[in-house]
């Protein structure tokens, strides 16, 4: 009987306790979320250095772009938003044995709109030339903006 009440009674104190820190809405118009999965970028990551030159060598043997992330030189081999052609990235890294780190970041509104472009064309092509040297492209583009 003593074991019951305990749960019990842990129970009802788990529950007022998360009712303090959780905000509870049954509001439809209510958009705070916590993802925005219109904007779900991935970005594919190899390597993370406190050198920045370890970071631009690893980045020139895997045809990456280095991202600072803190105290981080972060080598980024692929920036994607699309689902099919985050799954194809995906597919092409397995088969080439390529180990990596999938992570969702935040890109500007302008570099959105390019990756989307990047990405319509990728997703129409079938050889995996044209969608490497896409990738490429989207690449060389955030690094242009990411030097800003």
């Amino acid at each position: 009987m003593k074991n019951i009440l305990a749960v019990t009674f842990g129970v009802i104190i788990s529950v007022i306790i998360g009712s303090l820190f959780m905000k509870v809405s049954n509001n439809p118009s209510d958009s705070s979320t916590l993802v925005n999965y219109e904007n779900n970028i991935k970005a594919f990551q190899v390597a993370a250095y406190t050198s920045t030159q370890a970071a631009e060598e690893e980045a020139k043997n895997k045809n990456g772009i280095v991202i600072k992330d803190d105290d981080y030189y972060c080598v980024y081999i692929a920036i994607l938003r699309d689902s099919s052609n985050v799954n194809r990235m995906i597919k092409y890294l397995n088969d080439t044995q390529t180990y990596y780190y999938v992570k969702n970041i935040d890109l500007s509104s302008d570099i959105q709109d390019n990756l989307t472009k990047y990405e319509e064309l990728m997703k129409n092509t079938n050889s995996d030339v044209a969608f490497i040297k896409l990738n490429n492209q989207i690449l060389k583009m955030v690094g242009e903006f990411n030097e800003d």
